[in-house]
């Protein structure tokens, strides 16, 4: 275990834990860990009450009020419900296997991960989702937006609360705890990290789900 000293003497030096101290701690000497993931500790200077879930619009450091547009037109659906939405292509409060395909090829990914996508995120969150109605699942594998949040698994980062509301904490938590920039922005080694970082015990059905959904997005801006 390295000496207290040398912890104490590295402090985070950047982003949203530069210069305020909380009166409380963050770090404790028996668990070193904390001294390399840090907290976001002043995300209330630009976001109001960051550690309260948002119900239909996800504020940022970057972006304090959200996508205001966007957020404004569907503002009757919680932030994960408006994620899902590009999914449905004709608006009609379901999506199939095949709005899937459609949705990553539109985003460019190509056929082998539109196809494991189509077939996957189906087949594993559909019934959960189902539940919001019957208590039978779905035959064609759809998925309701209405129980969206019922999809949520575990292994997971937490900005989605049990209910689909956003906790920007939880999303500033992440580039604080694992950024080494402190720049709101990971590489493919501190995504990596990330997915490590959120490992639940005996869950290997959550560290399946986010390895697929991190890699999909930290690959996005490649397609």
């Amino acid at each position: 275990m390295a000496d207290d000293n040398s912890l104490q003497s590295n402090p985070p030096s950047k982003g949203l834990t530069d210069g305020y101290r909380p009166t409380f701690a963050t770090v404790v000497p028996r668990c070193p860990i904390t001294y390399r993931r840090p907290p976001a500790s002043n995300a209330d200077k630009f976001i109001e009450s960051p550690g309260v879930a948002h119900a239909n619009f996800a504020p940022s450091v970057d972006a304090p009020n959200g996508s205001v547009e966007f957020s404004g037109v569907y503002s009757d659906y919680t932030v994960l419900q408006q994620h899902v939405l590009f999914w449905d292509r004709n608006n009609d409060g379901v999506i199939t296997p095949i709005d899937v395909w459609v949705g990553f090829r539109d985003l460019g990914f190509n056929t082998p991960i539109c196809l494991l996508a189509a077939t996957v995120i189906p087949f594993a969150f559909s019934y959960g989702t189902v539940m919001q109605h019957s208590y039978l699942p779905d035959p064609l594998f759809r998925l309701y937006i209405d129980g969206m949040h019922k999809a949520k698994h575990g292994s997971d980062c937490g900005v989605y609360d049990s209910e689909g509301r956003f906790v920007p904490q939880r999303f500033e938590d992440i580039f604080a705890n694992c950024s080494a920039r402190r720049d709101n922005t990971l590489t493919l080694g501190e995504t990596f990290g990330l997915i490590s970082r959120n490992r639940c015990a005996v869950d290997p059905f959550g560290w399946a789900a986010a390895f697929f959904e991190w890699v999909t997005t930290w690959l996005l801006p490649a397609f």
